[in-house]
């Protein structure tokens, strides 16, 4: 542990003043050059310092000495030199300048607690949303390092700690949190104040620790919640405005004057916290608009309004599940109608194709028991008369035109039933979110599974069918090669 501030009174004398941000600390004190420690002394105050900072020290008297050296020289020679060229009661005046900067752990040194305390307690909330995001733009964590005092509090994303102290497990991952936050409130000034209640929850038992900090925790915390509970909200100045629904009013707040709410910040970590963030919220919305008429009702949210959102959401749970239990119902009749429909077009496809293989069997047998072919004229000429090529290309035209019909058919059934199958999915919308609904649907099982057999059925039943078409095509201009087959 490395109190600075009484070290360096020990070593420079009283303080004139001192203070200490994030950024940097800057303490000023005066002293006697009798008083003034030895370059020894010096050394081992200056290794007390982290090395991720950068620290500055003048002195100024009838001569300066200003650390580190300017022109890369030994300061320990500096240092003897200014303390021999001074007189012993000539006063000095030293400045501590340090600038403070972050490690690969997100680290940042507090040298002195209860002054960075003081500081930071004197802004408005506003600025402290402003500090809080600054930091969190470059980092999603920070590890404040507390070297004068045993804080030991952690939030899920802010640590108040010493070096090698262990940080509880958090269960929220932040960058997941903050976008279910945005998913499901109108927060305007989100990407001013990238923050979420969660950041400023103290983990594990607080007792006994600072209370300076656990209040100003807290007091953002609830601020945060609010913020998020609305349906839409932003800040402006130092005024926040909460609508919790369109059709009323919104309110609006001065920011500094808003009081810790443990009762809305459980409001917020159970609407945010399960799967369901979109529906908890607009149930919780809900209760807070039946409830709360005024400003005041509002910012004095009880454990009232907190049961009766408890008791909301079991009404919600037992209504969705009888409306899961119907669609599920739906589903299976749609499932057993679609295997219907489905049989119904492979077999008009089916039935198609016997129909064109009987027409081809009854033209082929009419052709031969009205001896419309002269074998005799046929073998001598290699040729068909006219009037039977004539005939033979209508029944191919008429055969292909059946096909299409019968494909046309087909095509205007699937869209059919793809229609109905998406109206039963989208009138679920409404009410489960789509991952549920994914989930209820199987992804869409059921259509792409009848999709994927139908496109199979009617190019088998296309090329069986085609193959016909071309078989009497060739019979009718091919002549060469059915002599061959007729006389090998």
């Amino acid at each position: 542990m490395f109190d600075f501030l009484e070290c360096s009174r020990q070593l420079f004398g009283n303080a004139k003043s001192y203070y200490e941000a994030a950024a940097e600390v800057n303490a000023q004190f005066s002293s006697t050059i009798a008083m003034l420690a030895d370059q020894s002394e010096l050394s081992s105050y200056l290794g007390s310092f982290k090395n991720r900072d950068t620290v500055k020290i003048t002195m100024k008297a009838c001569v300066d000495f200003i650390y580190p050296m300017t022109d890369g020289g030994d300061w320990r020679v500096a240092y003897t030199n200014f303390l021999a060229q001074s007189e012993p009661d000539d006063d000095v005046e030293i400045n501590v300048h340090i600038t403070k900067n972050y490690d690969d752990c997100n680290t940042l040194s507090i040298y002195c607690f209860e002054r960075f305390m003081d500081y930071y307690s004197g802004l408005s909330l506003v600025d402290l949303l402003t500090f809080f995001s600054s930091v969190f733009s470059h980092h999603s964590y920070i590890r404040f390092e507390t070297l004068d005092a045993v804080v030991g509090l952690y939030t899920h994303s802010i640590g108040f700690c010493q070096e090698g102290e262990h940080w509880p497990d958090a269960e929220v991952v932040r960058e997941e949190q903050l976008k279910k936050c945005e998913n499901a409130s109108l927060f305007l000034n989100r990407i001013d104040f990238p923050l979420m209640p969660y950041d400023f929850e103290f983990l594990g038992n607080t007792s006994e620790k600072n209370p300076l900090l656990i209040s100003l925790f807290n007091k953002i915390r609830t601020l945060l919640a609010y913020l998020y509970l609305a349906n839409s909200s932003y800040i402006i100045g130092e005024k926040m405005v909460l609508q919790f629904s369109p059709s009323q009013q919104g309110f609006a707040y001065n920011i500094n004057l808003i009081a810790e709410n443990t009762n809305a910040c459980q409001l917020f970590n159970w609407a945010f916290g399960g799967e369901n963030a979109v529906e908890r919220t607009g149930i919780t919305r809900n209760v807070i608009c039946l409830n709360c008429k005024t400003a005041d009702q509002i910012l004095g949210i009880n454990e009232e309004i907190w049961n009766s959102v408890k008791s909301n959401y079991i009404l919600y749970q037992k209504k969705t599940t009888e409306q899961y239990i119907e669609m599920k119902k739906q589903i299976s009749a749609f499932i057993v109608d679609s295997s219907k429909q489905l049989q119904e077009l492979i077999y008009n496809l089916i039935e198609g194709l016997k129909n064109n293989f009987i027409a081809v069997i009854m033209f082929l047998i009419t052709i031969i028991l009205t001896d419309s072919i002269d074998w005799e004229d046929f073998l001598a000429t290699h040729s068909l008369n006219q009037d039977l090529i004539f005939v033979t290309r209508i029944f191919i035209a008429a055969s292909s035109a059946y096909l299409l019909v019968t494909y046309i058919a087909m095509i205007i059934k699937w869209l059919f039933f793809k229609k109905g199958y998406h109206q039963l999915k989208d009138s679920y919308k409404e009410i489960f979110d789509d991952k549920d609904l994914e989930n209820a649907f199987e992804h869409d099982k059921v259509i792409n599974t009848a999709k994927k057999n139908i496109i199979i059925a009617a190019i088998l039943i296309g090329v069986v069918w085609v193959g016909f078409i071309v078989s009497v095509y060739f019979f009718t201009n091919c002549p060469m090669q059915i002599e061959t087959v007729i006389q090998p």
